[in-house]
């Protein structure tokens, strides 16, 4: 039961957190996949590639896209119900 209600509450903070702060948020997001895409792109031209390391590449990006889409997506759902 403690558990549950420490989820509850994580889960309510959060909400309270992304509510006010979800522009700087998202483009805290949007850079940090920015900043992380140059310095992949720069690894990747410094060091020979093999399919491992373009798989684990295109695991995070898709990673990233799927965190920016979910932001997206509650970020439009919390805006339409306030109105």
């Amino acid at each position: 039961m403690l558990k549950l209600l420490t989820a509850i509450l994580v889960l309510v903070l959060l909400l309270l957190v992304w509510k006010a702060f979800r522009e700087r948020l998202v483009l805290g997001l949007k850079a940090g996949m920015a900043v992380y895409l140059i310095v992949v792109a720069v690894r990747l031209a410094q060091q020979m590639t093999d399919i491992d390391r373009l798989f684990a590449l295109g695991t995070v990006i898709l990673a990233f896209l799927g965190i920016w889409v979910a932001a997206w997506a509650i970020t439009n759902f919390i805006a339409s119900r306030q109105q």
